[in-house]
């Protein structure tokens, strides 16, 4: 699924241009836009611009362009027009979540508004950063002040769950009949078979020695695999572990995919610092070909899937241009000119 909405991101983008009708008002000082009622803020056209970030670069690398920029008529136009493009993008986007809403798709918007300012408010009052550090990264990302990170955040979330809630809710209307997952399953049967497995038994040890030493007397007849894993099971540090047999190049893979059931690997150490283990291939399960009822649900997916992204390819771009030519947008003329 997170492929089929990276092609939806890219599709939307194709036809986000900035047709809408609008019109200019006087609506206040720190407002620079009304999108059906839902004001804009200045902050929120701060933050998507990055100009506290871009004007500290600018000025860094060339104190003459920053001054030609910040003080000449010619400057000021030149950002004024990048500053009304952010803005024409800013509106496009909450028509998109409006549209989405204007479908009966509850978007949890207070929730996810909480959520977020609450993690913001959590991060800043987090003892272990100090003032000067916290101040640091709001400007590293280009933010005036915290409430300017909350409201970018917060939009940033919206836009892109309505994406993903729109393409979930026209996914599920498509009714697939068996008639057509059946001729899926038996047109590309290659696809639907199930993964190379294995389950292996594996015993930890608190450091490479004790693995050592226990591994020796294992192949020394000591005692066999399957008593050390019986006892250290009591412990809870031995186990049976499910793996999915891939083209993935670790040792431990390397040693399943290349040595029969029964085989016991020699001690190696663990991602955690000082710990080991070795292991024992239990069971090795082939791939197989799944049948119509193990698939079927897959197939369903599949299928609402290719046709939501049709919708996507094809129709929504109608659909949203009609409730943008019936839309009100308000700019502020405070902060821009027709």
């Amino acid at each position: 699924m997170k492929k089929s909405l990276v092609l939806l991101l890219v599709i939307l983008t194709a036809f986000t241009v900035f047709a809408y009708d609008r019109t200019y008002q006087d609506i206040g000082e720190n407002i620079v836009a009304k999108v059906n009622g839902e004001i804009i803020e200045l902050n929120l056209l701060n933050a998507r611009s990055n100009s506290v970030q871009l004007f500290s670069q600018i000025r860094e690398i060339n104190q003459d362009f920053f001054n030609l920029l910040i003080y000449s008529d010619e400057g000021n136009k030149l950002l004024d027009l990048y500053s009304k493009d952010v803005l024409e993008r800013i509106i496009n986007q909450i028509l998109f979540i409006q549209f989405v809403e204007s479908k009966e798709i509850e978007m949890s918007r207070e929730y996810l508004k909480e959520m977020i300012y609450d993690n913001v408010e959590n991060l800043f009052s987090d003892p272990s950063y100090t003032k000067d550090e916290l101040e640091y990264f709001l400007l590293s990302q280009g933010y005036e002040d915290k409430e300017s990170l909350k409201v970018d955040t917060y939009y940033k979330y919206l836009y892109d769950n309505s994406i993903q809630m729109l393409y979930e809710v026209i996914a599920s209307e498509y009714q697939i009949s068996d008639e057509e997952i059946k001729k899926e399953y038996d047109t590309n049967k290659n696809l639907y078979v199930s993964k190379p497995t294995a389950e292996i038994k594996m015993i930890r040890f608190s450091n490479i020695d004790e693995a050592s030493r226990t591994y020796k007397r294992i192949l020394d007849g000591y005692y066999s695999f399957e008593e050390v894993y019986a006892e250290i099971e009591k412990t809870g540090d031995a186990n049976n572990l499910p793996v999915e047999i891939t083209d993935e190049e670790s040792e431990i893979m390397q040693i399943i995919k290349n040595n029969p059931v029964g085989f016991v690997s020699k001690p190696m150490e663990a991602v955690k610092a000082g710990e080991s283990f070795f292991f024992k291939i239990d069971k090795k399960n082939p791939s197989r070909q799944l049948s119509f009822e193990d698939v079927k649900m897959t197939i369903t997916y599949k299928l609402q899937d290719e046709k939501a992204k049709i919708y996507f390819e094809n129709d929504l771009d109608k659909d949203f241009k009609e409730f943008k030519n019936n839309s009100n947008v308000i700019i502020n003329t405070k902060h821009f000119m027709e």
